[in-house]
């Protein structure tokens, strides 16, 4: 935001703007863009599966699945805080990512990074 404001001749038009003058993506984009890739990189075994994602066949469609978040543990009730916490976590954020990708984009497989890119 702040880099693209210091760019000689852009410093007067919005942020928006800027991008596209510049043919950027925004950053929100761009990270989720990099989720995306990521968490493909790991269901497919390239780079090692750090938030323990998994990939399961669901009719013709290939999404990544994973646990309900508990209410509680062992009689205990998880606080509401604790529960965001886990919704909001990078592999969380991952999964819902790459499960809203159009079924042809999920279902590529056994093929290079760039190629899925």
């Amino acid at each position: 935001l702040l880099f693209t404001s210091k760019i000689y001749g852009l410093d007067q038009l919005d942020y928006h703007q800027r991008l596209k003058k510049l043919n950027l993506y925004s950053l929100e984009r761009r990270r989720e863009r990099y989720l995306i890739i990521n968490a493909w990189q790991q269901i497919e075994g390239l780079t090692e599966n750090v938030l323990g994602l998994k990939a399961r066949r669901l009719g013709r469609s290939r999404r990544i699945v994973s646990a309900k978040i508990p209410i509680g543990i062992n009689g205990k009730r998880i606080k509401e805080r604790d529960r965001t916490l886990i919704h909001n976590s990078t592999a969380r954020k991952s999964e819902r990512l790459f499960n809203v990708l159009p079924q042809s984009v999920r279902n590529i497989t056994k093929t290079t990074t760039e190629t899925f890119k």
